[in-house]
């Protein structure tokens, strides 16, 4: 009940603000929100070896998988009767040891099929598992079942995992990274970082028209080369107080755990890449191109008159708005919030349950 009061808020205080909506679909998430709250189930697989025994995945990994794992075992959306599932979860650990090796998975999901009915009758599609091991195309039937058919939330890695082939936009998940200056439940859910100063420059009129946060590599430095001559630009790379910066200028294929602090800052993210961008964070509910500027490498010299351009057209003012209310997407909480990491990408998991399925077994 509270979860839907807060969805009615959420959604009164668009429309008092006629604030630019970060989402794709604005008058379908709010209420596909809701139903995802009260209606979506999930079975999670015990150890094929001893069907009651749950595994679990490594704490020592990537806390973001550690974490998601953890906050779905316990939450409401667990079911015990695989019969009303929508979803089917293969909670294998997210280690180098078992997800990272070929053989040991191929064993993992033979013992699935073999020990359950559930796989067999959509051939993984409608199961996922979280991993930060990308899967590579293989002539094991299970490796191939589980890579082509199965949801697969993994990892951030920009600029590598489609170009590969080893992501598949149309249905795997990438889970937002918890930056490594975040602490988890603390700061009101914010999880500030180090620099931040949440609420200044809330007008978009910051010191500088443009800054970079992150690593100085020569990669960096030829691209942002251009930027250092002109005094509208600050490039750094320890924190600052984005809140002094129009725009936050990110390397795509670097480190972008910043973007979210960025975002909650005001400060409008300007992508950086040197050829087209297919993957970003939820990219199938976030309206990106109304969040953040995207622009090609070769395109730097020209970045300045773009952004005073921005500026000039109230452009600007919008994206902040709507960057401003996207960030709480990408914040992780323990235990979860309302439309944070955890509850968006549970909603990309409850926008993919409409899988082809095969008629199940009447005594399941």
């Amino acid at each position: 009940m509270a979860s839907l009061l807060f969805l009615l808020f959420w959604s009164l205080c668009f429309s008092l603000l006629h604030a630019k909506s970060p989402y794709l679909s604005p008058s379908i998430f709010l209420p596909n929100y809701g139903q995802m709250l009260s209606q979506f189930k999930i079975y999670p697989y015990p150890n094929p070896n001893t069907k009651n025994t749950t595994l679990s995945l490594s704490t020592n990994h990537s806390s973001s998988f550690s974490l998601f794992h953890q906050t779905l075992l316990t939450s409401h959306f667990i079911t015990s009767d695989p019969g009303e599932a929508h979803l089917f979860y293969l909670p294998f650990p997210a280690t180098p040891q078992f997800s990272g090796n070929r053989r040991t998975l191929a064993r993992y999901i033979r013992d699935v099929r073999s020990s359950f009915p559930f796989w067999n009758q959509t051939l993984g599609a409608d199961h996922f598992y979280a991993s930060p091991h990308l899967i590579a195309v293989d002539s094991d039937r299970n490796l191939v079942e589980l890579k082509k058919n199965s949801v697969q939330v993994a990892g951030f890695l920009p600029g590598y995992s489609t170009v590969n082939g080893m992501f598949l936009p149309h249905k795997d998940i990438m889970l937002p990274p918890i930056p490594h200056r975040q602490k988890i439940g603390e700061g009101g859910g914010r999880g500030h970082l180090v620099g931040e100063k949440i609420g200044e420059g809330k007008k978009g009129t910051g010191q500088f028209l443009g800054c970079y946060v992150g690593d100085d590599t020569r990669q960096v430095r030829s691209v942002l080369e251009y930027l250092r001559e002109d005094s509208r630009f600050m490039i750094e790379s320890q924190p600052l107080d984005l809140g002094s910066c129009g725009f936050c200028l990110f390397l795509y294929g670097g480190d972008l755990t910043a973007m979210r602090g960025a975002l909650w800052a005001g400060c409008v993210p300007v992508v950086i890449s040197s050829r087209p961008i297919l993957e970003m964070p939820f990219s199938d509910v976030l309206d990106w191109n109304g969040i953040a500027m995207f622009v090609g490498a070769k395109a730097v010299k020209g970045l300045a008159g773009r952004l005073e351009e921005a500026f000039g057209q109230g452009r600007h003012e919008e994206m902040r708005g709507a960057g401003q209310r996207a960030a709480v997407h990408l914040i992780w909480n323990s235990p979860p919030r309302p439309y944070d990491a955890f509850y968006t990408v549970m909603y990309q998991l409850w926008l993919r349950r409409h899988t082809i399925r095969y008629a199940r077994r009447q005594n399941l």
